[in-house]
């Protein structure tokens, strides 16, 4: 009778035993799996701004491109010679062809850029290219043509007006 007591209370010391380490097993777990959503949430924020610091990347190579061609319109006569003036207008065209087809990459479009679900930042691109034509983007006379260089300067606000569009704003805040 004596052993069947000792039996039953360490049976009963067992059995709570068993049910505090299964309590304390699965705290642990939801732990383990708070743990994870919180690193995957992190991963995904990491993603994020990665893609928003290359797109702020590619962003500045095309203002950078866009205010040199303002400031080589805005030159006055005889501040560079022709044959400058058309190689450096053709590099910055060149550039700005370039920056256009990594933008494509960015924004996952291909082909016309004309089209009406073309992001702005792409079609503001795709008409300076445009506006550096060597029949229109000529070198500066005695009239300055500040029509052009508006132009130029709205293309570079849409610019950046869909690139702010579109990074995260929540490490401003």
């Amino acid at each position: 009778m004596m052993l069947d007591l000792l039996n039953l209370i360490a049976t009963s010391v067992l059995a709570i035993a068993a049910v505090v380490i299964a309590r304390n097993a699965n705290s642990i777990s939801q732990n383990a799996n708070e743990l994870a959503d919180h690193s995957n949430q992190i991963s995904k924020q990491a993603i994020r701004l990665e893609a928003d610091k290359q797109l702020i990347e590619w962003g500045q190579r095309v203002l950078g491109c866009a205010s040199s061609l303002v400031a080589l319109r805005t030159l006055k006569q005889g501040e560079i010679d022709n044959e400058d003036f058309i190689q450096k207008r053709r590099e910055l065209r060149a550039t700005l062809y370039a920056l256009k087809e990594e933008g494509q990459m960015f924004f996952r479009v291909s082909g016309n850029l004309d089209g009406t679900e073309t992001p702005p930042a792409l079609k503001a691109i795709h008409e300076l290219t445009e506006l550096t034509h060597g029949k229109i983007f000529r070198l500066p006379t005695q009239d300055y043509d500040a029509d052009g260089v508006r132009e130029l300067r709205r293309k570079v606000r849409a610019v950046i007006s869909d690139i702010q569009g579109r990074v995260s704003d929540h490490w401003v805040r």
